[in-house]
């Protein structure tokens, strides 16, 4: 690929610092694979996306629960409180008929 296309790649991406070391990490031969460079990076950028998500889930669960736990409590059924912590079928019933 002649190096003005090259470089117009790159500016299109925004991502030249990283699209280069990829390609020099892979070596400076003529006619470097740039299709497999941004599929790297497209894969790094899947793998962060990824592991957001699953942060934001674990967080969001963690804040359903703590809901649940609070209004179990509040009307004193501890009993429930105790078996929702044991009962995944059981929980996501008292989320549903809290509607959390």
């Amino acid at each position: 690929m002649p190096q003005n296309e090259v470089n117009a790649l790159l500016a299109l991406l925004g991502e030249q610092k990283r699209l280069m070391a990829i390609m020099k990490n892979q070596g400076e031969k003529k006619g470097m694979d740039v299709c497999r460079a941004i599929d790297e990076l497209i894969e790094d950028g899947r793998r962060e996306g990824e592991i957001k998500g699953e942060i934001k889930g674990q967080i969001k669960g963690e804040e359903r629960f703590a809901k649940l736990n609070l209004l179990l409590m509040a009307e004193k059924r501890y009993d429930d409180l105790e078996r929702a912590s044991k009962d995944r079928d059981y929980r996501r019933q008292l989320f549903d008929t809290f509607g959390i």
